[in-house]
């Protein structure tokens, strides 16, 4: 996976132009991002207001405090503000960023100073651990154009504290699948075999094909056609991107493949009316090999990647992390998976002589 390709794959975001209201048992807008406009049914009368209104809040409060903590700490390229908030793959691409900017000389990116303009969040049962909490966010600034993330975080247990987990940034021209709810208004998060019963594929799968798509994607002559994933921006079109990158690369003697790295991270599933929406995480491990002639890193470490020493190498390797949103079908339905958001960051460069 090259950092060329996953940064044009990541870098269209849908823009939401909503304003946020919180609402029993979740906190939505005043329009949903759900498929055709449609919502999530309102909670039952059995569940006291009180009590929603404690959880309505304590969203909005683990969200908020997240991302103050977050533009603190990609402002200041320090991850120390974000310790005892994030752990599995949004810690691993939290320091990765920072590591980057800080090794070639990066400013800090620009949505790092930015506010909720809208919050949308979806709870799973509180009497149920782990708990996970699914929020769809818009942040946006003066400066930087309104962008929706998704983001997951888990309590492993009533007195451990909420954690972002993993997290995604939302693909334009894309629309929220439509979180589904039970009686009491609660998220309903989805096991392994529930997956496996009721979904086109569990998130292992899903993880498994769309990794086995990239890799094919890097062998192939032209970029192929999935039969599993419908032709999004993070499927076919990365594949695109990387196919053009390749053949640029063998012009000048430069041959480059994708490897599998898996992480070993958990994967998550939510209901939705019509399926689940997954959420996955792949590693890579993109290898290019210099053929014609070798790669020369200059005494200033400015021909390529600052964490690659000067001298003279015949490969470079890339490991990266990237994590997908997902909108997985029925078991039943003849439709195919859809890649809604994804975020990705370079975890490691190194060289070879």
């Amino acid at each position: 996976m090259s950092a060329v390709g996953l940064g044009r794959a990541a870098g269209n975001v849908w823009v939401a132009l909503l304003i946020g209201a919180l609402a029993a048992g979740c906190t939505s807008a005043g329009r949903a991002h759900d498929k055709g406009g449609r919502v999530a049914r309102p909670a039952s009368a059995g569940q006291p207001r009180s009590a929603k209104q404690a959880l309505a809040e304590e969203a909005a409060r683990v969200v908020r405090e997240y991302w103050r903590a977050r533009n603190l700490a990609y402002s200041a390229l320090e991850t120390g503000p974000l310790r005892g908030f994030e752990d599995q793959a949004a810690a691993l691409l939290s320091q990765a960023d920072v590591d980057n900017r800080l090794a070639n000389g990066l400013p800090p990116d620009p949505s790092s100073n930015t506010s909720l303009r809208d919050l949308r969040t979806y709870f799973t049962r509180p009497d149920r651990f782990p708990r996970l909490l699914l929020a769809a966010v818009t942040a946006a600034s003066d400066d930087v154009e309104p962008q929706v993330y998704l983001l997951i975080f888990t309590r492993a247990t009533p007195q451990a504290p909420w954690k972002l987990s993993w997290q995604a940034r939302y693909a334009d021209n894309t629309e929220l699948p439509s979180v589904a709810v039970d009686g009491d208004g609660f998220a309903v998060p989805l096991t392994p075999a529930r997956q496996r019963a009721t979904l086109l594929a569990d998130a292992a799968e899903v993880g498994r094909r769309l990794q086995e798509y990239r890799e094919r994607a890097a062998a192939a002559a032209t970029p192929p056609r999935s039969s599993f994933f419908a032709d999004t921006q993070d499927t076919y079109g990365w594949a695109k991107g990387l196919q053009d990158e390749i053949r640029g690369g063998r012009v000048i003697g430069v041959e480059e493949r994708v490897v599998a790295r898996p992480p070993g991270l958990p994967g998550y599933a939510l209901a939705t009316r019509d399926g689940a929406l997954v959420m996955v995480t792949v590693g890579e491990e993109t290898v290019r090999d210099y053929r014609a002639s070798p790669f020369q890193q200059d005494p200033n470490q400015i021909n390529y990647d600052r964490r690659v020493s000067p001298g003279t190498y015949r490969t470079i390797v890339i490991d990266a992390l990237a994590t997908f949103a997902v909108d997985v079908p029925a078991a039943a339905s003849h439709g195919r998976a859809v890649v809604v958001g994804s975020s990705w960051q370079v975890t490691k460069v190194t060289a070879a002589p």
